[in-house]
């Protein structure tokens, strides 16, 4: 199915034949791309998101993957600008302009102010809540009912900090991060009974790992893994309340200027 893929969209240079940041997104979630063709792709879609001034212009079935596209790419930082855009079309262009749900058109409300004649309260774009919880909130459900569940919260653009909770049969699943003095990290998890987490540290300093094997086998957690390529620290907890501060390989000193700029 992948070759008849490409060879019925994909033209000679190695790009798509619809041109489209929606088009190249559904492609990338997908993985229909050969290697080749992936990292042509990848910085295509990058093109037309500059070209678009920062600016998301996906429909209803590319949403929900192309913020985590850019992430599994290398494009986190990109992602961010997305989020934080303001101008139309986009999350907070709705936000700004008096919106408590999310409308069925990007523009349902034009810059100018002529009101469309679109549904105002229509799910679709809100999907971006689902990477909010997972990327940033850093909570993704491993098993039904959150029995089982991972944390790897990540911060970028004007982010310095975050919590995410949910009530899950089990008991209140909570995570809580901040970032400190700009190269610190503090996390706050809590694991309710009868459940555990896989924990993963994003941006690792190699300067704290044995302070964070020392925190995790005092805690009788026994399976502290680096991973020094990724420069993340991951083990899995039982059931409790973990407080864990770690120096950031990258230090965080972007702002939100900087993002949209």
């Amino acid at each position: 199915m992948k070759e008849a893929f490409r060879y019925a969209y994909v033209n000679d240079s190695g790009l798509l034949t619809a041109d489209y940041q929606g088009v190249y997104t559904i492609a990338l979630a997908f993985n229909l791309f050969s290697e080749d063709q992936k990292k042509k792709a990848i910085e295509r879609l990058v093109e037309l998101i500059e070209k678009n001034d920062y600016k998301i212009d996906t429909g209803f079935l590319s949403v929900p993957y192309i913020m985590d596209v850019l992430c599994e790419n290398g494009q986190e930082d990109l992602s961010y600008k997305l989020l934080f855009q303001t101008a139309c079309p986009s999350w907070l262009y709705e936000v700004e302009n008096g919106a408590t749900t999310i409308w069925e058109s990007w523009e349902a409300i034009k810059p100018d102010g002529t009101v469309g004649s679109f549904s105002f309260n229509h799910y679709a774009f809100g999907c971006v809540g689902d990477w909010l919880v997972r990327h940033i909130g850093g909570l993704t459900p491993m098993e039904a009912g959150y029995r089982k569940f991972r944390i790897e919260p990540h911060y970028g653009g004007q982010l310095k900090h975050a919590e995410t909770y949910y009530d899950s049969v089990y008991g209140k699943i909570n995570v809580k991060w901040e970032v400190q003095d700009e190269n610190q990290m503090y996390l706050h998890v809590r694991v309710p009974t009868n459940t555990c987490a896989v924990i993963s540290l994003t941006n690792v300093s190699p300067d704290c790992i044995q302070e964070l094997y020392d925190y995790v086998n005092e805690m009788g957690h026994l399976n502290g893994k680096y991973k020094e390529d990724e420069k993340k620290f991951g083990f899995t907890a039982g059931s409790g309340q973990f407080d864990i501060k770690w120096k950031l390989h990258d230090p965080c000193q972007t702002t939100l200027k900087e993002q949209i700029n």
